[in-house]
């Protein structure tokens, strides 16, 4: 069953039904696309006739945000729980292990996601159109690494994405402490918050030793990589 919340048709189902019926759907081989409808996409949607054809048009849409269950709450029968994006793919990958079945992972930085699967222990092999890694940051010019905080000082991003900054700047001037931006967001100890919000956490690069260095690291944690695929 599903309920209308701002005109996205949201399922209305926990975590352990929509899991089975997924699970039952790979099984039968089926096609499904799953959407994760949150706050800001039904505002979005609300704005965008096509983009709410679209996401109407998929087999599930999962509550991802709490936004959705709280309007959800105005209907006399509330959709039962927040069911995370994150979570769902969590599960959906443990599965996949279980059965030996090939998992794609698109979007994101390229070979962001070939290095976290490959961190937790899966086999990748990562297909490459051109014939070095990072796309439009090194094979488009485009050396600017754009800021891992919000402009006041705080720290929004971090984990690979902030482990592929600070590799970016591995061999440049930007390493260097006595640039006032680094001296701000690298070090650990003594944090200077004012400076923090003085300075973005972003760098500019040499795109040819970062897309060596991104390769390094990949060929590290044992992803096969394929260039020249097209």
């Amino acid at each position: 069953m599903k309920r209308d919340i701002c005109g996205i048709m949201i399922d209305d189902l926990d975590k352990r039904k929509l899991f089975s019926e997924i699970v039952r759907r790979i099984d039968e081989k089926k096609r499904t696309v799953i959407f994760t409808p949150n706050p800001i996409m039904a505002q979005n949607a609300k704005k965008d006739k096509t983009f709410m054809e679209i996401l109407n048009s998929s087999d599930y849409n999962v509550p991802d945000g709490n936004g959705i269950i709280l309007a959800s709450r105005l209907l006399i029968t509330p959709i039962p729980e927040r069911i995370c994006g994150i979570e769902l793919a969590e599960a959906l990958l443990g599965e996949a292990e279980k059965r030996g079945l090939k998992m794609f992972l698109y979007g994101g930085k390229e070979g962001v996601a070939a290095l976290a699967a490959a961190r937790e222990g899966a086999k990748v092999t990562l297909i490459e159109r051109e014939y070095m890694l990072g796309g439009l940051a090194t094979l488009g010019l485009i050396a600017i690494y754009l800021p891992l905080c919000d402009g006041v000082g705080r720290q929004v991003s971090f984990g690979i994405a902030e482990e592929l900054l600070r590799l970016s700047i591995h061999f440049g001037v930007d390493r260097d402490e006595d640039v006032p931006a680094m001296k701000a967001w690298l070090t650990d100890e003594n944090i200077d918050v004012e400076a923090r919000k003085k300075y973005r956490y972003a760098a500019q690069y040499n795109p040819h030793t970062f897309a060596a260095e991104c390769e390094q690291l990949l060929t590290k944690h044992g992803v096969k990589i394929i260039y020249g695929t097209v």
